[in-house]
């Protein structure tokens, strides 16, 4: 027999920015985050960050729709929720497993043109989850920006049926998304030179100028040329995609599962990861073919990555850090990290990911914690700058602050984990997924296995 949802459901002082009311058939409310459907059932996640499964039909009509909106290619057909109008999306519970083929349906790629909200110079779009801002003169072709559309939404179906999951909430309803006439332009609004897009995670959009994707201006817009190529949006978006989680992963996973997920094979709307194998061998022999400055990841470079930093502490005040990856070149870095997360994802222990996924599941319990304890630190770090405003606090050259002792400054925030103010906090799991394997260990277990399946990994 099945508790109530509102009696398992644990009440909470403060919750994430994904928590969302629930209310049953009686009107009864309560707090909890969307993470997946299976069977029937609706899985939600308490502030504690228990999973619950819950009869869909036990849930009120608003809450039947939004389940279906959200995670429509995991619902069961044979359940007809009412029609509502938002494009709303939330957080999906990750699957054991990568689907072999994924198209998005047509129906969430068509991009709408709003013509109330564009201008001369900016031209607005929208598919179903995706919001466009094109900074250029001219409209993309109908046809070209359908596909880019297509990229999209078909990366969020992925990555919401697969291991990685949607980790990630829109504003307003929407991810956006700017694209630039020009690369001038690009690097104008905080493009990295060098890159061909970026993810702004502090603003929360997804930047990339034309020319990164092959397009040019013709006739009736701008079209593709020769260079078309959309892999540099897949390996955005997956950071996107992984937005709420991404302070809580180390660095060479969070670029590893964006090349990993750009390697899945895509063409004309379709992934095919049944495929991936392949492409990662191409991905691996053009990396070491000499195409580029860095010859391929030698076993060092596989172990530097994965290291653990090194932070060093006197008094309250942390330094001399070293970062993981440190030393390799770029292209290196990325080469390096694919491969480790390809291991971890398929080669690793039982081949099915268990460890990695482990770790992923860690990090998601541990988010909505980061989250409250970053606004938490934020409201003290802004109740200090007045309380450093006071005539009688002196500010000396290295930073500290005098006050007489009848003042009393705002108390600090103590953080649920030490390592949430250091350059570890991607790592306060990493136990889960090394599993008591020495960095050089791991790296060699590592390198064998890669070459088993037709991965050089050394030279």
């Amino acid at each position: 027999m099945r508790t109530s949802l509102f009696c398992l459901l644990l009440a909470s002082a403060a919750f994430s920015a994904e928590m969302r009311p629930w209310t049953d058939a009686q009107g009864n409310q309560t707090q909890a985050v969307l993470r997946g459907f299976d069977g029937g059932e609706v899985l939600l996640q308490n502030a504690a960050g228990k999973t619950l499964r819950v009869p869909i039909k036990n849930l009120s009509a608003d809450d039947q729709s939004y389940v279906v909106l959200n995670i429509t290619t995991l619902v069961d057909p044979s359940f007809a929720a009412p029609k509502v109008a938002p494009a709303a999306v939330g957080p999906i519970l990750t699957k054991s497993s990568w689907p072999a083929t994924l198209t998005a349906p047509d129906g969430l790629t068509n991009a709408d043109y709003v013509e109330q909200k564009s201008k001369p110079g900016s031209h607005l779009y929208r598919s179903r989850r995706f919001e466009y801002v094109l900074n250029a003169q001219e409209k993309l072709n109908p046809v070209v920006m359908k596909e880019v559309a297509r990229v999209f939404e078909g990366t969020y179906e992925m990555l919401s049926q697969s291991p990685f999951g949607v980790q990630a909430q829109p504003v307003d309803g929407y991810f956006r998304a700017q694209l630039y006439q020009t690369m001038q332009l690009y690097h104008a609004a905080g493009g990295p030179m060098g890159s061909g897009g970026v993810y702004k995670r502090d603003e929360r959009v997804f930047k990339v100028p034309l020319e990164s994707l092959g397009l040019k201006l013709g006739t009736n817009g701008y079209v593709r040329d020769d260079n078309f190529e959309l892999k540099t949006l897949v390996h955005e978006i997956t950071h996107m995609m992984m937005h709420d989680i991404l302070p809580l992963l180390p660095r060479w996973l969070i670029e590893g599962s964006a090349e990993y997920v750009e390697c899945i094979p895509y063409k004309s709307g379709t992934f095919r990861h049944s495929d991936l194998l392949a492409s990662v061998r191409r991905y691996n022999k053009d990396r070491l073919s000499g195409k580029y400055r860095f010859s391929g990841p030698p076993l060092d470079e596989l172990q530097r990555i994965i290291q653990v930093p090194i932070v060093r502490k006197a008094g309250n005040v942390y330094f001399d850090w070293e970062m993981p990856g440190d030393g390799v070149p770029m292209v290196g870095f990325y080469h390096s990290a694919m491969l480790m997360t390809y291991y971890f994802m398929h080669l690793d222990g039982d081949g099915k990911g268990t460890r990695l996924l482990k770790f992923l599941e860690a990090v998601r319990a541990e988010q909505p914690k980061h989250t409250a304890f970053v606004k938490e630190f934020e409201a003290y770090r802004v109740a200090m700058e007045e309380f450093s405003k006071k005539p009688e606090v002196k500010k000396l050259p290295d930073g500290r602050i005098e006050f007489p002792s009848y003042l009393k400054p705002p108390p600090e925030p103590t953080p649920p984990h030490p390592d949430y103010r250091t350059e570890r906090l991607g790592y306060i799991h990493i136990g889960l997924l090394f599993d008591g394997r020495k960095e050089e260990d791991l790296a060699r277990e590592a390198i064998e296995a890669l070459r088993k399946v037709g991965l050089e990994a050394a030279r």
